[in-house]
């Protein structure tokens, strides 16, 4: 058809595309959850990333750059230290999930012809359209090795690429297994993204061994004889499994994966269990059970030691401009929690063959209203759960025994503070906690002692205030700050330390809508020291020459980064009609060879040790715009595009968030100039703002459907 035929003849035809039934066909899926494939595109997909450290790989230590256009690629900076051999490259996993609920990919996973020490994930996806994030897992057999979410796709379509280091788990990719990679996805005439996943491995060998474990055994459901994924839900499943350990084990290390979905996506801004039927002007029930969580692991009906999670935001997270086209810390590699129970062993060897009880459980605190707080049985709807056994064992003759000789596991420490009133809730707690554990073992004729502890404290602040429902004003603002650090006689240490700050206002406006302004503040600071098998002593295991150079002294790795945002969001019925929103990161990672002792990673270290792998990153968008990306490798530069400033020298405390600057981009005059589509834009919020989020309506009026024709009309007309 000619460019100048008659207006009416495009917009009439636009109307026949437009049409409901055509729209549902172009959607058909099998009911397996595979969709057709997607007309072509005919320009560049969206690139969004995690900011991230690097991960080795045959070439040296893999980045993400960027090519003249600013486009997101691969990066690779050779390190002359790594003696790698051939790698050999399998694709595990080619597959679109569309209707995917209770459908995950399964396929069988083949060892390589080629030797290889290291195996490296490498996850692409695409997606176009419109459609949540989505949480997702990789599980061989009934072991979840890697957990992912996805980003929000807009109608212009993205793509994103993740590198994974699964060494660890080296021993499962020596035999045969089942693949079993779960994405729940659903497609209708709202949302109509499918998830185009591609997942490959790469094998190679590196001269520095890894010092993985000969046996991995699950905690999960075990349901990959049945085709499914094998996590556990809390608190309606039981997280339990019955574990054998063979007596020849002389070393074992559990690793957690906990990730709160649902009434529990935003745990970190619930409020005090008294408090959740809420006040007078803006009433309940909110979710309970306060805003701090804990994972535990316990074995035979004992506690064993306790992770920490990290307050991961998904891309429908506030609001979705924030993750575009950077995401939020860990959203795309979500982290594992390790316990060291060495000390276990004298009791899991005399539980040989019946196996002894494991168990996972998540907890809060639940309140009096008058300052007595106590852990939580339970929590709210949902948590996802699973853990792996890292077991070491010796030649099949030696026969160990042992006992444990002190064990101190007390409950916490909670203090709680509260003010309210009949429009506010003031609130602080603060949590603190000591775990340790010692056990003998013969070995050989020798007495081995073997120790694990934990020191952790958690300090919550909290406000909410409200003029009513709709009222002049409605505020929730609330901090939360974890320390910890966790010591085992193995020679792994891991201090840590992270915060989130989160502040929302919200005022109604025309057309019974609502004005939300709100800024978010996190931070994650690690440093491990020693043998790990969690990526908490070295961040995404990038380097497994840190635990020894040439026979030399354990070395220590240290990760540092800040994310924040500013966003403004104009609700309408539900719906999100407006979106602007800015994000900035800075990371700084570095390993330190031969350090005799953990650093300080308080907010300015003072480190001496000689500095031997470094790696930054500084990025700043606005509304799905990279203003500013710089990134060096070993100090050489990898990329440095849009505004710059003056790299951070490794080692260096990170600068703050630059408030002021995230708030002068979003209120910006031409920020509503390169807002997102409204029937891109899905996002959630906590409950306790009492707004409520929906999708777009399943059959859009009349004026929404001119409104997106003539916007067709024009893209059509448009000179290429």
């Amino acid at each position: 058809m000619s460019r100048q035929c008659p207006a009416l003849v495009v917009f009439l035809a636009c109307l026949l595309l437009a049409s409901p039934v055509a729209y549902c066909k172009r959607n058909t899926q099998s009911p397996l959850g595979h969709v057709e494939p997607l007309a072509p595109i005919s320009h560049r997909l969206e690139d969004v990333f995690q900011v991230h450290p690097p991960v080795l790989t045959p070439a040296g230590a893999y980045a993400q750059g960027n090519a003249s256009d600013g486009a997101p690629q691969p990066a690779c900076v050779q390190d002359d230290r790594a003696s790698v051999e051939k790698e050999c490259t399998k694709v595990l996993m080619e597959h679109s999930f569309g209707l995917s609920y209770g459908h995950p990919y399964v396929g069988f996973y083949e060892p390589p012809l080629c030797d290889f020490n290291r195996v490296i994930l490498n996850l692409t996806v695409t997606s176009r359209g419109r459609q949540f994030d989505r949480l997702a897992s990789l599980f061989l057999g009934d072991i979840e090795i890697f957990r992912t979410s996805t980003a929000e796709p807009t109608a212009r379509g993205i793509r994103w690429t993740y590198s994974k280091d699964v060494s660890s788990y080296l021993v499962l990719f020596e035999e045969r297994q089942k693949v079993i990679f779960d994405l729940g996805n659903l497609i209708d005439e709202k949302y109509t993204a499918p998830f185009n996943v591609t997942l490959t491995a790469s094998f190679f060998n590196d001269s520095i061994p890894t010092e993985a474990a000969t046996l991995i055994l699950p905690i999960s459901a075990r349901r990959s004889s049945e085709d499914q994924p094998s996590a556990f839900s809390l608190p309606s499943d039981r997280a339990y499994s019955n574990i054998s350990v063979p007596r020849r084990t002389y070393r074992a290390v559990v690793s957690l994966l906990a990730t709160g979905q649902a009434d529990e996506e935003f745990w970190y801004g619930n409020v005090p269990d008294s408090q959740k039927e809420g006040f007078p002007s803006n009433p309940g029930p909110w979710p309970g059970h306060s805003p701090f969580r804990e994972v535990q692991l316990w074995i035979n009906g004992s506690l064993a030691g306790v992770v920490a999670p990290y307050p991961v935001i998904f891309t429908g997270g506030f609001c979705p401009q924030l993750w575009r086209p950077v995401v939020g810390i860990d959203a795309f590699d979500l982290r594992a929690g390790e316990i060291d129970i060495t000390p276990w062993l004298p009791l899991l060897w005399n539980g040989e063959p019946a196996g002894v009880g494991f168990e996972i459980k998540v907890v809060g605190i639940d309140d009096d209203g008058k300052g007595n707080g106590t852990l939580s049985k339970s929590v709210g709807d949902y948590w996802v759960v699973t853990g792996s056994v890292h077991l070491w064992a010796d030649n099949p003759a030696r026969l160990n025994s042992g006992s444990i000789q002190d064990y101190s596991a007390p409950d916490p420490r909670i203090t709680i503070e509260m003010t309210t009133g009949d429009r506010f809730i003031i609130y602080s707690i603060s949590i603190q906690r000591q775990i340790s554990i010692t056990a003998s073992r013969l070995d050989g004729g020798d007495e081995i002692f073997s120790t694990w502890s934990q020191t952790i404290e958690t300090l919550i602040s909290g406000k909410l205030y409200s003029a009513g429902l709709l009222g002049p004003d409605q505020v929730q603002s609330f901090t939360q700050q974890t320390s910890g650090f966790d010591a085992s006689s193995s020679g792994f240490t891991n201090k840590y330390h992270q915060e989130i700050t989160v502040e929302l206002d919200s005022l109604p406006i025309e057309k019974d809508g609502v004005y939300l302004e709100g800024l978010l503040q996190r931070s994650l600071a690690i440093s491990g020291h020693g043998p790990s098998v969690a990526l908490l002593a070295r961040p995404h295991q990038q380097h497994e020459r840190l635990v020894r150079q040439n026979g030399g002294p354990l070395s220590t790795a240290e990760l540092k980064t800040k994310q924040g945002g500013s966003f403004t969001m104009e609700i309408h019925r539900g719906a999100i009609t407006f979106a602007a929103a800015a994000t900035d990161q800075q990371l700084n990672y570095f390993k330190l060879e031969g350090a005799p002792a953990l650093p300080d990673i308080s907010d300015k270290p003072d480190v001496d040790a000689t500095r031997g792998e470094s790696y930054t990153r500084n990025v700043l968008a606005h509304n799905g715009v990279l203003l500013r990306d710089e990134e060096s490798l070993n100090d050489e530069v990898v990329a440095d595009a849009g505004q710059t400033r003056p790299r951070n020298d490794r080692g260096s405390s990170l600068p703050d968030v630059d408030v002021s600057t995230l708030r002068r981009l979003v209120h910006d005059k031409g920020a509503r100039q390169t807002k997102a589509e409204p029937e891109e834009i899905l996002g959630r919020l906590p409950r306790t703002l009492n707004i409520h989020l929906r999708s777009a309506s399943t059959k859009p009026s009349w004026s929404g459907w001119v409104d997106r024709c003539v916007t067709w009309i024009v893209r059509w007309v448009r000179p290429v």
